[in-house]
């Protein structure tokens, strides 16, 4: 039964965890965007790598809340933290 219940809570994290990974990339393709705005000058390379920095930071900071909830969803309670990423990141909406 817990092993069941571990593996439903689990199921239900992963779309939340997901929904969150999508949610910061759209935060940051608007501050990448917004940059591009106000420094029309900044050649490409510089534009590239300052993405693949701004991401880098973001999926980094992503890492270890995504894994640490992936743990306790595997136990007791575990059905909360779906709800719980939901309700801090607002993920319910588009």
């Amino acid at each position: 039964m817990i092993v069941e219940l571990s593996q439903t809570s689990l199921a239900r994290l992963e779309p939340m965890i997901a929904a969150l990974h999508a949610r910061a990339d759209q935060v940051a393709d608007a501050e990448l965007n917004r940059l591009s705005g106000r420094l029309p000058d900044l050649d490409e390379q510089a534009r590239l790598e300052v993405a693949r920095t701004v991401y880098r930071v973001v999926h980094t900071m992503l890492h270890t809340p995504a894994a640490r909830a992936r743990e306790l969803a595997a136990g007791p309670g575990g059905d909360t933290y779906a709800a719980a990423l939901r309700a801090l990141f607002d993920l319910d909406r588009p």
